[in-house]
């Protein structure tokens, strides 16, 4: 058994709860970092290569980054192919609130087409109840490692209908080739680059703030968006002239630039 996730963050918790627990009936925990729901994606292949422009936009404020990123999704890519030759089982980790990690799923059953891998997928659910209080997930990555178990009931088997399914919605999404991808209402749709700046323009607080301090209230806003994106978008709205950049990142820190509304 392969376990794919669509984030390091979620992958790595997971491999430490399977440690924990001596678990030993998954051969590995692999990571397809790629941020689906960002960018262009027409003709995206086995050739993770060309998501390296979008991991520059994203992340290009982190020194060396962004070539981490491609190197280890390479790496992924080329054992997630290799155990879907040999037909393996590949069981795909999704929220389905997290358009990244639905179009992980998507983006699969269409890599997948026409090999002999069974492709098994948990969806995590929203809200569970742990204890004696309800535990909400806007992601897989933030699960701690020992909850997984939690949402193993939540496994399924993907029929060669649903993967055919699955496969043509990532190609619509490909064809759309929207700059952003969203989930409303329980659908994974194209959308505008600027989808979340109501968010954005609603958590502006009085005076100067850094880009940090609006990220972290916008990602407390809403769900199904990552900080690099919001930053993306802060720089588009100080550029619009909706924004003004007081001061730079200090010592290029990445998110501590200050800003005010205009």
């Amino acid at each position: 058994m392969i376990e794919l996730f669509a984030s390091d963050s979620a992958a790595a918790a997971r491999r430490q709860g399977l440690l924990r627990a001596g678990e030993e009936s998954v051969e590995e925990v692999l990571s397809l970092a790629l941020d689906l729901d960002v960018g262009e994606i027409a003709g995206l292949g086995r050739d993770t290569n060309a998501r390296l422009p979008v991991m520059e936009s994203l992340y290009g404020h982190f020194p060396g980054v962004p070539e981490i990123i491609a190197r280890l999704s390479r790496e992924a890519m080329e054992k997630l192919l290799s155990a879907a030759e040999a037909g393996k089982a590949i069981r795909c980790w999704v929220c389905e609130a997290d358009p990244s990690e639905m179009c992980t799923l998507y983006f699969l059953c269409h890599l997948l087409e026409g090999t002999p891998a069974e492709i098994r997928v948990v969806r995590v659910a929203k809200e569970i109840v742990k204890g004696r209080k309800v535990v909400r997930y806007r992601s897989t990555g933030e699960i701690a490692g020992e909850d997984f178990t939690l949402f193993l009931g939540e496994e399924e088997a993907l029929t060669p209908l649903k993967r055919a399914l699955y496969a043509a919605m990532w190609e619509e999404l490909a064809d759309e080739n929207a700059p952003l991808r969203a989930c409303i209402n329980g659908r994974v749709v194209s959308v505008p680059a600027d989808f979340y700046d109501f968010a954005i323009r609603a958590c502006l607080p009085e005076g100067e703030f850094t880009a940090g301090q609006l990220i972290e209230a916008v990602l407390r806003r809403i769900s199904g968006v990552g900080d690099a994106w919001i930053y993306r978008r802060i720089l588009a709205l100080a550029e619009a002239g909706e924004l003004e950049r007081v001061s730079a990142p200090r010592d290029g820190a990445p998110y501590t630039d200050v800003y005010r509304a205009v």
